[in-house]
């Protein structure tokens, strides 16, 4: 019924994130999953892409992670006026669980460069050591072309 300010929901917000999903559990829980490039590195013959599953508990003032998947290369994609996984991304949610929906490239050859993939992420998952990151959502939008998408989100 009502929007927020918009708020960054990536927690590392000088890496491109891109093709987000966003899901609310019955319970209110906001979830969104993203590809970005946190992995990348300065090597040309690469492109190291991670998957991730950003949520807030708190209506998103307040966000933490996981990675769902990654990372993997980008650049093995097929290109269709740009690297291409497919239009085969979504999120929903089962239970307490939320439920990604997502494409990573695979080393199979040119028959086979993509695999679609579903992975039921629990709560308990936002709760290990490599999940840690909790973060603020800024009200303020970001520098214009930081690459950061923003999502506007309220409880149901």
């Amino acid at each position: 019924m009502t929007w927020s300010a918009p708020a960054r929901v990536n927690s590392v917000p000088n890496s491109q994130a891109f093709t987000p999903s966003v899901t609310v559990r019955a319970d209110g829980t906001v979830g969104v999953s993203y590809y970005d490039f946190r992995s990348d590195t300065s090597d040309p013959s690469n492109l190291p892409t991670e998957y991730w599953l950003a949520r807030s508990i708190d209506n998103g003032l307040t966000w933490s992670e996981v990675r769902v998947a990654g990372p993997f290369d980008l650049a093995l994609a097929p290109n269709a006026l740009g690297l291409f996984l497919g239009d085969y991304q979504g999120l929903t949610s089962s239970g307490t669980n939320f439920v990604p929906l997502f494409a990573q490239t695979t080393r199979d050859g040119p028959a086979n460069r993509n695999d679609i993939f579903a992975k039921p992420i629990s709560a308990s998952s936002f709760m290990t050591a490599d999940s840690q990151r909790v973060w603020r959502a800024e009200t303020a939008p970001p520098a214009e072309g930081d690459g950061a998408f923003r999502a506007r989100v309220s409880a149901i």
